[in-house]
């Protein structure tokens, strides 16, 4: 059963919600009409292109859900980017602002959840902070997992392993070389490093060329970096926001 399919609570039927008479429901067993309501939402992450349907308390009525939200759009962007390319594409002008995308989707993300009222252990004067990115020049990814590590110790082993990675460092050396490096300064094919005193045209010690499949796995690390900031905040996640990062993963074959 996916979002676009309820079941009637009069005859325990599916009802395609993909084919409303207006703004009405029908139970194809009993004929029974339901009304739909509409309401959008704001939440942390979602999809502006998704809409989702449920029952109304009692279930006198079903609610259609219009979700807006930038970062899982911008993850929708990254992805159709990426399947756009052919695997062998390696040119710099065109992987960079799909990288880019990426870091600043997490950062976008982690900022977001940050500056709730019910993350914990965290100060106000910190939050202001987060959300306003200051002082200058901002909080990079490293940060901001720390402030993450702050707000839930009992996680905190995790989340800076995270922090710690190979994945969340080659997002930050590409970020920063490409922002303060000159497009003439990315080679065919350019090397991906962690070390912020190596260039894109260093082979020796590199952990990676830039390239489709480096943009995979960097895509899918950071659905489940999403995935796990659902995980610490379960009170307020549903098992479609899951589905929703979900479909965005790429499987691909070198």
């Amino acid at each position: 059963m996916n979002e676009f399919c309820l079941i009637s609570p009069c005859c325990e039927a599916a009802i395609d919600m993909c084919c409303l008479d207006g703004d009405k429901a029908i139970c194809p067993t009993c004929l029974r009409t339901y009304e739909v309501r509409e309401d959008i939402d704001f939440a942390e992450q979602s999809s502006p292109s998704t809409e989702y349907f449920k029952w109304a308390d009692g279930g006198t009525h079903i609610v259609r859900f219009y979700f807006q939200n930038m970062t899982l759009d911008a993850i929708e962007g990254v992805a159709e980017r990426i399947k756009a390319l052919p695997l062998k594409e390696k040119r710099p002008p065109i992987l960079l602002p799909i990288f880019k995308a990426i870091h600043d989707c997490l950062k976008k993300r982690l900022q977001q959840h940050l500056v709730l009222d019910r993350v914990p252990n965290l100060s106000p004067g910190q939050k202001a902070q987060i959300k306003d990115d200051l002082p200058s020049p901002g909080y990079n990814l490293t940060k901001l997992l720390g402030f993450l590590a702050e707000a839930y110790p009992h996680e905190s082993i995790k989340i800076l392993g995270l922090r710690g990675s190979n994945n969340i460092k080659m997002l930050l050396w590409i970020r920063n070389k490409e922002e303060h490096i000159a497009m003439a300064s990315w080679p065919l094919p350019s090397y991906v490093h962690v070390d912020k005193n190596r260039l894109p045209s260093d082979s020796v010690g590199n952990l990676a060329k830039l390239s489709v499949p480096l943009a995979v796995d960097l895509l899918n690390y950071a659905i489940d970096l999403l995935k796990y900031i659902y995980d610490l905040d379960p009170n307020n996640v549903d098992e479609w926001h899951y589905r929703q990062l979900e479909r965005h993963r790429i499987h691909c074959t070198v």
